[in-house]
């Protein structure tokens, strides 16, 4: 029941995540279209909102349709099944949305007559004020790494000879290994290797910090963008926190601390962790498209119509742009520029992780 409770658990929380994004994005944006503000409370996108619900809806029926039907199958078999037809569904859904969008947007040619513009406002001390919560973390979740690598060396001699790496649903042991230093050291290289990257990611915000302003209102846009950076760095703080504690329970677990754990207690911190950084999430929006500011200094021009680098709503592809990460068209977050040969290169870094995760753990 463990690992299908869990797995059932993490399909009902992105489904529900989809749910919210209209709700998520920059008013200037309806499904992953560029649209004028103005457009928002037109009864056509009300409609197409509408219908993207019950799409929603039937993509919910049909999962636990898949659901019964793959239960023969094994967890991790069904799992991947589950999510992978769940992320078809949920894409087409959208691709729906937005090529009707899209569409009406071309025939009744809703940028007619409005002046574009594009607009950048980067504040030295924004950046400087965003160091301290990126700062706070890292030194927090080195700390833990820390502790636990000292822990790791300390209780490598009383450790039996052979360790437990893999347990069934019920928390039984499956599969052990020899202990030697690789193996009782894996999950900790594992987890600064995810601890940099992270980091890694984190420095590149701070320093190629770039705010997607919105030319009509600039000053509030621009404290709605800082805010949002500054909050998605506090989640990022708290997934990695999360993750140090999840394989901490792993090491406890190899170790013989905790006796039959289960899919749940080894990943539940973790699933706590995303359930904050969703709550902030919702709460933020996009670009901090939810949080309420005063306007000032609104400008006559509108944000520039560039739906053309974003293919079909998801994709940035922009030769031009010499950023490779940019903030999502549909959804909260960054995503690439696949223009970019940077972006290849980490498409390929993590292939080439995952393979080499596989290959080894068979």
């Amino acid at each position: 029941m463990g690992p299908n409770l869990l797995s059932d658990g993490i399909a009902f929380l992105v489904l529900l995540t989809y749910a919210f994004m209209p709700y998520l994005t920059p008013k200037t944006l309806a499904f992953g279209v560029r649209i004028p503000e103005e457009r928002q409370p037109d009864p056509f996108l009300q409609q197409v909102r509408r219908d993207y619900f019950i799409g929603l809806f039937v993509v919910l029926l049909m999962t636990i349709g898949i659901n019964h039907y793959t239960h023969s199958l094994t967890e991790n078999f069904r799992f991947l099944i589950t999510l992978g037809v769940l992320f078809v569904l949920l894409m087409g859904n959208y691709e729906i949305a937005h090529t009707r969008v899209e569409t009406r947007k071309q025939h009744e040619q809703w940028y007619q007559g409005y002046p574009e513009a594009m607009m950048a406002i980067i504040e030295p001390e924004d950046v400087k004020t965003l160091r301290k919560p990126f700062t706070l973390w890292l030194i927090v979740n080195a700390f833990f790494v820390f502790l636990l690598a000292v822990i790791t060396i300390g209780v490598y001699s009383h450790l039996p000879k052979t360790l437990p790496i893999h347990w069934s649903s019920q928390g039984f042991v499956e599969n052990r290994v020899s202990k030697t230093w690789w193996t009782v050291s894996q999950p900790l290289l594992a987890l600064v290797v995810v601890m940099v990257g992270i980091s890694l990611f984190e420095i590149y915000l701070l320093t190629h910090l770039r705010p997607d302003i919105d030319p009509h209102n600039p000053q509030a846009s621009r404290m709605q963008y800082f805010l949002f950076v500054r909050r998605m760095l506090h989640a990022l703080g708290i997934v990695q926190f999360g993750i140090v504690l999840s394989f901490g329970l792993t090491d406890f677990s190899m170790w013989g601390w905790i006796k039959h754990p289960s899919s749940i207690i080894l990943t539940g911190p973790a699933l706590l962790a995303v359930l904050a950084v969703m709550a902030i999430t919702f709460v933020t929006g996009q670009e901090g498209s939810r949080l309420a500011v005063t306007p000032q200094d609104i400008t006559p021009y509108h944000h520039r119509n560039d739906d053309a680098q974003w293919k079909a709503g998801l994709w940035y592809y922009n030769p031009s742009d010499p950023k490779w990460l940019v903030t999502k068209r549909f959804g909260v977050g960054w995503t690439l520029n696949f223009a970019h040969p940077i972006s290849w290169l980490m498409i390929g870094v993590i292939l080439a992780l995952v393979i080499v995760s596989i290959a080894f753990h068979h």
